[in-house]
């Protein structure tokens, strides 16, 4: 029972695993033989895997142990190709009986199959002499061939015999090439790669990136806060740019321009999307080159008004008890009920609350009288949760006393 990398196969233990192959035969072969059908079994297996990593099943090797109860870390170990579990580790495995047939069990493996081709290796770098070598079951006629990653044969050795073997003069060369030994159309090939595997290119940049739509909820009321969407997308190539506007439904409601052609660059434009009424919507964005690249993106966004007309009775507020602009009429426009904040701030900072809660549709008035807040500029903000989303509105004040 075992394993193979290129050079073994059975020896399965703690130390032995990485790199090998394991075979287990069911059964308790300590004092009973192994069926002769199993036996032909296990040789047809072996003889195959062996094949495909070129061991010659006879050969023996040097293995370093990764560690185990019965060779430490980096203890050389001399191993047959085709070992036994109790070679590599305290154990019976596998059986006494069934060890007793490996030195047999590895002469039926090498017997099937033939011809075969062991022990392929390539000694050098590129830039030197390259030496492949490798070693024929039956005198051949051999081949080495190394390609570019083309395809195209940059180099051929040829011989006849059981031993191969040919240099490469491998001056001026770079990059990754692929090398082949051949024998015979019934012997299987070794096959592997020299050299730094050449980076490929970076793929090319996506001809349209980054779309946005914002803000995402807008409210084109003419107060100057956002009343209309900014798109913006950045191209990396000229193209013919198409960008349309959907309803729920996927209907198109909207084109913004067709067909146009826009550089590469990073392109951004208003949208006010006035004449489209409440309610969600998506916004496409298609480009095509003239190099053959095509791109597709999308970005929702919704448009609600259900709060309008937020407007002041004063713009100076004056607190100072002489009856004139002593306090100020916040008023507004409900669409439908809501729920609504409305807070005065300095510098995007909320410094006194006016309202908050839940409003009917219609006509609104608030009265706030400035109390405790220094001369200054400040802004009246209306915050409104409607139906598609939160909209918030503005309006100028100055205190003075």
């Amino acid at each position: 029972a075992g394993g193979i990398d290129r050079n073994v196969i059975g020896a399965q233990a703690e130390g032995f695993n990485t790199g090998s192959v394991g075979v287990a035969v069911i059964g308790n072969y300590q004092a009973a033989s192994v069926p002769p059908a199993a036996e032909r079994a296990l040789a047809r297996l072996l003889a195959w895997r062996l094949d495909v990593a070129h061991v010659d099943p006879l050969s023996r090797l040097s293995w370093i142990s990764g560690g185990n109860a019965k060779y430490r870390r980096g203890t050389a170990v001399r191993l047959r190709a085709i070992s036994g579990h109790r070679d590599t580790g305290f154990t019976s495995c596998p059986g006494a009986r069934l060890y007793a047939r490996l030195p047999a069990l590895a002469a039926q493996v090498a017997r099937i199959g033939l011809p075969k081709l062991y022990a392929p290796t390539v000694e050098g770098s590129l830039g030197g002499p390259v030496r492949f070598a490798a070693r024929l079951s039956q005198p051949a006629s051999w081949a080495i061939t190394v390609r570019d990653k083309g395809g195209a044969v940059v180099a051929r050795g040829t011989g006849h015999g059981a031993d191969v073997g040919w240099t490469w003069d491998s001056t001026g060369r770079r990059g990754a090439y692929a090398w082949t030994i051949e024998a015979g159309p019934a012997t299987r090939p070794a096959q592997g790669t020299i050299g730094a595997p050449v980076a490929p290119p970076p793929p090319p940049a996506a001809l349209l990136a980054g779309l946005r739509a914002d803000p995402p909820v807008i409210s084109p009321d003419g107060d100057g806060i956002a009343d209309a969407l900014t798109i913006s997308y950045t191209l990396a190539a000229r193209a013919s740019v198409t960008a349309t506007v959907t309803d729920v439904n996927g209907a198109v409601v909207a084109t913004l321009f067709s067909s146009q052609l826009q550089g590469a660059r990073r392109q951004s434009f208003s949208y006010p999307a006035a004449e489209l009424p409440d309610g969600l919507y998506t916004l496409t964005v298609s480009a095509s080159a003239g190099d053959g690249r095509s791109a597709r993106a999308q970005a929702s966004f919704a448009i609600d008004r259900t709060l309008a007309g937020l407007a002041l009775s004063t713009a100076t507020l004056s607190p100072n008890g002489d009856g004139a602009d002593d306090s100020v009429a916040i008023g507004f426009t409900l669409a439908a009920a809501a729920d609504v904040t409305v807070q005065v701030e300095r510098d995007g900072v909320a410094v006194a609350p006016v309202f908050a809660g839940p409003l009917p549709a219609g006509a609104q008035q608030l009265t706030w009288d400035g109390a405790g807040l220094p001369d200054g500029p400040y802004v009246v903000a209306a915050i409104v949760n409607g139906p598609f989303g939160q909209t918030r509105h503005e309006a100028a004040l100055t205190i003075t006393h």
